[in-house]
């Protein structure tokens, strides 16, 4: 069998709009990032500082010539 879906009815659309404008996320709206805005952002910890630190420099090459 194929062909169209069913459309959805006027109570599903504007359950779905109406969801998706309410996630906190952002995950269902369209159009915006996901992750929460007003979320603190993340500190490193120690060793993931000397885990970036260490990681950086292998990336880069010396200037050492």
């Amino acid at each position: 069998m194929s062909g169209q879906p069913p459309a959805l009815s006027a109570e599903t659309t504007e359950a779905l709009i109406s969801s998706a404008e309410k996630d906190p996320q952002g995950q269902n709206a369209p159009g915006q990032d996901g992750g929460d805005a007003n979320a603190p952002k993340k500190q490193k910890t120690e060793k993931e500082r000397t885990q970036s630190k260490s990681r950086d420099q292998e990336t880069w090459p010396s200037d050492t010539t």
